[in-house]
């Protein structure tokens, strides 16, 4: 084949990725005549793709004995070479990779068997680069061998730079016949970005052994964060699946019949971790051991520590957080024992929430100095002022507040406000199949009419009921909201 090129597609077959120019492709095949004499079979191809990218391809039967000696027995010799400085190959077989550049060389010689071929050789990539734009980086310096100077073992080295930081990886893939492969590998690299997006900013130092052998893979090793800076969606109106709900994945189940994973990792953080999200701005140190064996749950060993001086945003309030500790005692890694303290200061009058319990299932608690009730509490906590102060558009704050926190006692409070406020009835209460928390609130507002207000304090819903005394025991009641409609109702009372 002479001049021409080669169009290269995406997967869905229609938008065209890259043209690749086609200089020269030859193939060439040719043995002896006579087939019971001593001969050789050749064959010779090349492949150019532009001036300085080509393949080159040659492998020798040289056919001892002829045709009589068993194929499997008859000697080989082959070499191939490979040399690109283009390498948008790349790039089409890993989408993730944009803009790759560097220099590709491959030799590989080819000696021993049809049955058993002994292949040498070494794969080198040279001054690499490449950008990774879903993690926002570019990464320079790579450097990629692999040689092979016997059956037996490929031996691996690579290296790489990205925002000024180094990663190298140096290690062993055996090859033995007759035997299971196993691959070997020690990574060591110092303040290696490996996030730049907005959502996180992310260096890491890992000095890690990994290996990994049909169906196992062993990670080993230390994991510094030097910086972290993390600024997660705002998933809080994700709908969340219940935890009664169990999900099936067979693709997953047979993964993991598959592989089996261990995994044996020090996290550690000198108050490096920026987190801004969820409520919280502040800084995260600390070590935690990971621990991942098959078929459990990943588990903790640790404490991740908040660092004085970070804020925690509840209660419609930025409050301060003097102390915090996420406790792990070999325990899964999603629900360690809480320990924190967030507080706001008000003159003299300190007013805060404790969190225990674990992250699962939080208890949260009030204090205060001076000591005081837990009303009062929530007022200064919500409000920057004692309830005495407080005016009657301040009491559905305070109760929101106290029922969306989950705060012990909160229908208690309900109540303590609905009397400082001369109502008949402040409670809070669960309606509807979900259970969602409303606040009700209702008022006499003559001797024969009430009315009634209620909220949904997790989600948008509200309703009104009035109720009329027709007479002793007749009395007529109407509601609008969710469920509207209207009731005449006849009382009487059995001895």
């Amino acid at each position: 084949l002479h001049e021409g090129r080669i169009t290269l597609f995406e997967a869905d077959g229609r938008t065209e990725q890259r043209v690749l120019p086609l200089q020269e492709a030859t193939l060439h095949l040719a043995t002896l005549e006579g087939m019971d004499k001593e001969g050789e079979l050749s064959a010779v191809a090349r492949l150019s793709l532009g001036e300085r990218d080509h393949l080159d391809a040659s492998l020798q039967l040289p056919l001892q004995q002829g045709w009589l000696r068993p194929a499997a027995e008859q000697p080989l010799r082959g070499r191939l070479q490979i040399k690109l400085q283009d390498l948008t190959l790349i790039e089409l077989l890993q989408p993730e990779i944009r803009d790759p550049k560097g220099a590709l060389h491959l030799l590989l010689q080819l000696d021993g068997t049809l049955a058993a071929p002994l292949p040498t050789g070494e794969l080198r990539l040279d001054g690499g680069s490449c950008a990774v734009p879903r993690l926002g980086l570019q990464l320079e310096g790579l450097e990629l061998k692999a040689g092979m100077r016997d059956s037996e073992r490929l031996m691996l080295s690579a290296a790489a730079r990205s925002g000024g930081g180094t990663l190298g990886a140096t290690g062993t893939l055996q090859l033995a016949p007759g035997q299971a492969w196993a691959l070997r590998l020690q990574l060591d690299g110092d303040n290696f970005e490996v996030a730049r997006i907005p959502e996180a900013r992310l260096r890491l130092s890992p000095h890690l052994t990994v290996e990994v052998e049909p169906q196992q893979v062993r990670i080993d090793g230390k994991l510094e964060i030097p910086e972290a800076r993390l600024e997660p969606r705002d998933i809080s109106q994700a709908v969340t699946v219940s935890r009664d709900v169990v999900i099936i994945d067979e693709e997953a189940a047979a993964r993991e019949e598959r592989w089996q994973i261990h995994t044996h990792l020090e996290v550690a953080a000198a108050d490096t971790i920026r987190l801004i999200g969820y409520g919280f701005d502040g800084r995260i140190g600390g070590r935690l051991l990971l621990i991942d064996e098959p078929r459990r749950l990943t588990r903790g060993r640790g404490e991740l520590r908040v660092v004085a001086g970070s804020s925690y945003t509840a209660l419609g309030q930025k409050l301060q957080t003097p102390r915090g500790r996420l406790i792990f005692a070999d325990s899964p890694v999603d629900n360690p024992a809480l320990d924190i303290v967030a507080q706001r200061e008000v003159g003299d009058v300190v007013a805060g929430v404790r969190v225990n319990g674990t992250a699962r299932d939080p208890v949260l608690t009030l204090f205060s100095q001076p000591t005081m009730d837990e009303a009062d509490i929530l007022a200064y906590l919500t409000l920057g002022r004692p309830l005495s102060s407080a005016g009657q558009a301040d009491g559905q704050t305070m109760m929101r507040a106290a029922n969306t926190a989950g705060l012990a006692g909160g229908d208690y409070i309900a109540g303590y406000v609905g009397r400082q406020f001369g109502l008949e009835e402040a409670r809070l209460q669960s309606e509807g199949a979900d259970e969602q928390p409303w606040l009700v609130i209702g008022k006499y507002l003559s001797p024969r009419l009430y009315i009634r207000y209620g909220t949904a304090l997790l989600d948008s819903g509200n309703s009104v009921l009035v109720r009329y005394r027709l007479g002793e025991r007749w009395f007529l009641e109407g509601e609008s909201g969710n469920n509207s409609g209207g009731d005449l109702i006849y009382t009487f009372e059995r001895p």
